[in-house]
């Protein structure tokens, strides 16, 4: 099943290009089908009928209106920050009190969300696009293997600075880059001298003695890196004794290589724990703190946290289909089946609207209705395809069902691929597919009292082929089935009865 509730954002014509996509190659492939959303300002479908074609719509079938749902949300200060609002206008948290202490707090958590996301976008720098230290070393370290040479080997090295010259921008006062929260700037400091510094005298000294090794090599100048007192006696960091001096320059640039990569594992743990994890943590702490002493954030947070949210039905649709297979069977129309933790749909249809969404009068396109009944919650309302006017593929339990008998099937005769095209063969592909069928029919599938009623499989010389047919190395199977279809209306009807006795 294709689904993008994603797309939802999209305008309507980029949105209607991936719809129509979709459609293609659910129709290229034959076995799947596309799940589609209306947007949430087209809930009668109007604009989604005009954009999205008149191709292949038995292979796609659509969901409206939206859903109101209350999901649990993460919700924390920097959803809140900037978007306070007294009697219209736009107020800082801090506006709402007085007390010293709560603006502190205030204070420090403005200051601790800027520095994670002063830490997000500098490690973003170094390793774009996602801040990702080891991607970042893995192309650089395949660099160096493809071609073992000392540019490569020093563009490592290099990278190991870089990383090393941001942790000195955190820390040092006059960098546009240094970490605003106090607490978490000490503790910076301090991982530069307990963990920082040790890792880098190690890279330093390893890079000293490739120079010495390999006369070529020319190591590089870190004066104007390290500047913080933190990083005292990294440079000029004695050589490592690593490397011997017997060797090739290829072998020496490889064994100083292999020593950088565990190197990089201390320097990667480091920072990822002591200063992108501790930002983070610590901007959780001042929140939940604040919470705790200040009443009316925490009302804030909660109010935000309860409302409603609006959503695309598409994966909660999704969600039906599966459950439905796995309980019922493909076959069983996925529909007249209630909503988990959904609110209500976010439109209440009328009568008519909801006519003119299952029977389109302009070109058929059917539009599923998702409702809210008292007593029985939110449903799913219909079960048609796109292909509203189609009587054979009007339901997507029939389309669904026959995709699956369809993929199985063929998965099923590739084992007689170049078997003996003759009668042993074909009446062994007849008894294989016939009994797949039987088993469907007793499940409920096909309809029909006797076997006979409810499908047929035909295979053979005078049957579904031709002398010519043999020749060219073709066995045509023809299978056809009465699928069950869903009663989407049931009509009573009444009527007077004389008296008889």
């Amino acid at each position: 099943i294709l689904l993008f509730p994603d797309a939802v954002s999209l305008d309507d014509s980029k949105i209607a290009n991936v719809q129509t996509a979709a459609l293609k190659q659910c129709q290229e492939l034959q076995d799947r089908v596309t799940v589609m959303d209306v947007k949430e300002n087209d809930a009668l479908g109007t604009t989604f009928r005009s954009k999205v074609g008149i191709n292949y719509l038995s292979y796609g079938t659509a969901y409206t209106p939206w859903l109101k749902v209350n999901l649990p949300k993460n919700v924390t200060y920097s959803d809140v920050k900037g978007v306070i609002k007294r009697a219209g206008v736009a107020i800082t948290l801090d506006g709402l009190t007085s007390d010293v202490d709560i603006k502190a707090a205030i204070s420090d958590l403005n200051k601790a969300f800027a520095d994670v996301a002063n830490i997000d976008a500098k490690t973003k720098l170094l390793s774009p696009p996602n801040g990702n230290l080891r991607t970042a070393l893995n192309t650089l370290g395949a660099a160096f293997l493809a071609v073992n040479n000392d540019s490569n080997l020093k563009s490592v090295f290099g990278f190991y600075y870089s990383i090393a010259a941001q942790i000195d921008k955190f820390i040092k006062a006059a960098s546009p880059a240094v970490l605003t929260y106090s607490t978490l700037n000490a503790d910076v400091i301090a991982a530069v001298t307990s963990n920082f510094n040790p890792t880098f005298f190690k890279v330093v000294g390893l890079e000293t003695e490739t120079a010495a090794r390999i006369p070529t090599y020319i190591a590089t100048v870190l004066t104007p890196t390290f500047v913080e007192a933190s990083w005292a006696g990294v440079i000029g960091a004695a050589a490592t004794n690593l490397i011997p001096v017997a060797g090739t320059p290829e072998d020496k640039r490889q064994i100083a290589f292999n020593n950088l990569l565990p190197l990089f594992e201390e320097i990667n743990q480091s920072y990822l724990s002591l200063i992108v994890g501790a930002a983070t943590t610590y901007t959780k702490k001042i929140d939940e703190s604040l919470a705790l002493r200040f009443p009316i954030y925490k009302s804030i947070l909660t109010g935000v946290g309860n409302s409603m949210t609006s959503m695309p039905p598409s994966g909660a649709v999704v969600g039906v289909y599966a459950a439905t297979d796995r309980i019922r069977g493909v076959w069983k129309a996925p529909a007249n089946i209630s909503l988990a933790n959904v609110i209500s749909p976010s439109v209440i249809f009328s009568k008519t609207e909801l006519e003119n969404l299952n029977v389109d009068a302009v070109a058929g396109k059917s539009i599923n209705a998702i409702r809210s009944f008292l007593g029985k919650g939110t449903l799913i309302y219909g079960a048609r395809t796109l292909a509203g006017n189609d009587n054979e593929w009007r339901y997507i339990s029939v389309r669904r069902f026959f995709n699956m008998v369809e993929e199985s099937t063929k998965n099923a005769t590739e084992a007689f691929v170049f078997e003996p095209n003759d009668a042993n063969t074909w009446v062994k592909v007849q008894a294989m597919i016939e009994n797949f069928l039987s088993t469907l029919w007793r499940q409920g599938a096909l309809q029909g009292m006797k076997p006979e009623h409810a499908f047929y499989v035909a295979v053979g010389l005078g049957k579904t082929m031709t002398a010519l047919d043999i020749l060219e190395g073709r066995m045509i199977i023809e299978i056809g089935m009465a699928a069950v279809r869903p009663a989407e209306f049931i009509i009573l009807r009444f009527s007077h009865k004389m008296a008889e006795s």
